[in-house]
């Protein structure tokens, strides 16, 4: 497999991955009471963090 089909096949199975969670992670944050601030001030904070522990 080259680099390329390596990162095609990486990626789909990223993003198919996070589709599973991302559907009911709002519903589970509104259950605990969450407003919709407070729930985009964490998925804020999710994405910031990723962004911060790529290497280099």
């Amino acid at each position: 497999m080259d680099d390329h089909d390596y990162f095609k096949t990486f990626y789909f199975l990223y993003f198919a991955a996070w589709s599973g969670f991302v559907v009911f992670r709002n519903a589970y944050c509104e259950d605990i009471g969450l407003t919709g601030v407070e729930m985009g001030a964490v998925d804020f904070l999710l994405r910031t963090a990723g962004i911060l522990a790529l290497p280099g």
